[in-house]
């Protein structure tokens, strides 16, 4: 006993020690003097201490993604943090991929699962079931749908028309509805309710028809069962159970014991027996092999409610290996310009662009300097007719891509810029620039119109966490939040020092706000606090990304040659042979002096 109690002792002097602490909001006072304030904070509802959060996602200024080990997702105001909806996946602790959005419809997948629900309301519109796992969250342009596969496959699908959201989309439905609307100062029918909506979204149940019977296997039913007033009209051919007399088996249609409904079954509990005892005579059963093999399938042919809907393969693809990063959406500028940039596990860059025959095809991949660790930082557009994404590699090195340039040979690089250390981070960017990071690199910006760095911090304030106006917000590894401002740096070594800090180790999920200036602190289990700049007029986020520019289309070179118009007479050709002349004779013919 006395060999036991020492250790006893020791063990409840290590709890208190070995046990996580909880974390809290930070106190007021401290933010107060740090110049920050809390917009708000809230709770994630979490089921166990195996349950937690796994990834939050700023969407925009309007929307946050908070997905939770446990398979829920959430989303929730960014600028009150009041939950507007949320859905629990069938499958819990699976690889949580970033969610898919674009004005209207959020996607988001689980183990091979596809969902899309409403983004305000969080109505499901459809669920999808996937060929195999996807390798990343998916990614959509409004009208077509983008997802990679464990195997190193990318997938396009079209989404149905209602979900496009595409200008000419937009501008058709706009017209549906002025026409409903003179429709309505008439008097006929508008179908503006809820349920006439999703009645025109719906393609509707359709059934196969089944023509009748050619006329020598029809079945003739004599006059005299008309006239005794069993039958529904004169010679006319009645397929349904409401001409028999009774629902309750045996049936009899007069003396000829018909029998054309599947009703006549005893059960539809499985082995089906086609002939009970009280069918044994010259009783026709050809409805057999229609009965479901389950009442399960039973339920579902009876069901009334549309099918799903379900988005149509386009075209899919193989790349050169696993795609482990989200891809890169560009709008379309042309042709022949690429439309989807890939980086890829290891050294390798791809891109999917569009041919003339209007398919997309995978380019051959390009091998860059070193391995990528993170994926595309973009697009991001600073200027007319440029669009970059950023692609940080291990060895330190920072590509800026040209999204709209580039050939099948070789991509085109803006520039190169060496940061150091491993760029292990996504890069963030910003009005004033781009925004780097990673292991034993510190956090770097990068000018986009140089392209070099001017400004850095430490090696170990690796993790940015959000960008404002005047102030740059990054984490140690610590876990520590510390300040910047953004023009403070010594003018030799380019280093910042920070103006404060903020304790912040308990708040253990890292969150990299890449959409607006609010920092964004999570915990393990469920707090969720929302900071900004206590000077700050507007009190609703304010979004950081540059708006992608498209490229303007290029002017017609005034000393091209003109093309020639299809209607203009065309030019006599000198080497052409001349018409034959109508008054000259024929080879056989004589002339009138040797006639005579």
């Amino acid at each position: 006993m006395r060999s036991v109690l020492p250790f006893l002792l020791l063990g409840l002097a290590a709890g208190p020690v070995l046990a996580q602490r909880a974390a809290v909001t930070p106190d007021a006072a401290a933010l107060d003097r740090l110049g920050l304030k809390a917009d708000w904070s809230t709770f994630i509802p979490v089921q166990n201490r195996q349950d937690g959060v796994a990834r939050v996602q700023a969407a925009d200024e309007n929307q946050i993604f908070v997905q939770t080990r446990g398979g829920l997702l959430v989303a929730l105001d960014a600028g009150t943090g009041r939950e507007q909806w949320k859905m629990k996946f069938p499958v819990a602790f699976s690889d949580g991929f970033p969610v898919g959005l674009n004005e209207q419809f959020v996607y988001s997948v689980n183990v091979a699962k596809l969902y899309c629900h409403q983004r305000y309301t969080g109505v499901l519109e459809f669920e999808f079931d996937l060929p195999e796992a996807p390798s990343a969250g998916p990614v959509t342009d409004g009208d077509q749908l983008y997802i990679t596969f464990t195997s190193g496959k990318v997938a396009c699908y079209d989404l149905p028309p209602s979900f496009h959201t595409s200008a000419e989309a937009k501008k058709e439905r706009e017209e549906r509805r002025k026409r409903a609307a003179e429709d309505a100062k008439m008097g006929a029918p508008t179908g503006g309710g809820l349920t006439d909506q999703v009645a025109a979204r719906s393609p509707g149940r359709t059934f196969p028809i089944i023509p009748p019977p050619p006329e020598s296997e029809r079945f003739h039913v004599p006059p005299s069962y008309f006239d005794a007033g069993f039958g529904t009209g004169h010679d006319q051919p009645t397929y349904s159970i409401a001409a028999l007399q009774t629902v309750v088996p045996p049936f009899y249609i007069g003396g000829l014991n018909k029998v054309v409904s599947v009703a006549m079954l005893p059960s539809v509990r499985q082995p089906y027996t086609a002939r009970p005892e009280y069918l044994t005579y010259n009783q026709l059963t050809p409805s057999v092999a229609a009965i479901p093999p389950s009442m399960a399938r039973l339920f579902e042919l009876t069901n009334l409610r549309p099918p799903p809907f379900k988005p149509k393969l386009r075209w899919i693809t193989e790349t050169r290996g696993k795609v482990y990063a989200e891809p890169i959406y560009v709008p379309e500028s042309s042709l022949s310009a690429p439309r989807l940039w890939i980086s890829q596990d290891g050294r390798f860059l791809q891109a999917v662009i569009r041919d003339r025959s209007e398919s997309e095809k995978a380019q051959p991949a390009w091998k860059l300097p070193a391995n990528t660790a993170a994926g595309l930082g973009g697009p991001y557009s600073f200027a007319k007719n440029q669009a970059l994404a950023f692609l940080p590699l291990t060895d330190g090195q920072v590509l800026a891509l040209d999204l709209f340039g580039g050939t099948v040979q070789a991509p085109k690089y803006e520039f190169r810029t060496n940061v150091g250390g491993l760029l292990n981070r996504k890069p963030i960017g910003a009005a004033d620039g781009v925004y780097v990071g990673g292991d034993r690199s510190g956090t770097a910006r990068i000018n986009v119109k140089t392209g070099d760095v001017d400004w850095r911090t430490d090696g170990d304030v690796d993790r940015i966490a959000a960008v404002s106006d005047n102030r740059v917000f990054a984490r140690d590894r610590r876990g520590n939040l510390l300040l910047y401002a953004k023009g403070k740096a010594d003018p030799n070594t380019l280093l910042a020092r920070p103006l404060g800090t903020l304790p912040a180790g308990d708040f253990n999920v890292t969150v990299a706000n890449e959409a607006t200036d609010r920092v964004l602190l999570a915990a393990d289990g469920g707090l969720l606090v929302s900071l900004r700049e206590s000077g700050a007029t507007a009190n609703k986020p304010k979004s950081i990304v540059p708006a992608l520019l498209p490229p303007e289309p290029v002017a017609a070179d005034p000393n091209a040659p003109k093309p020639a118009d299809p209607n203009a007479p065309k030019a006599a050709d000198p080497n052409a042979p001349k018409p034959a002349d109508p008054n000259a004779p024929k080879p056989d013919e004589k002339k009138p002096e040797e006639k005579k």
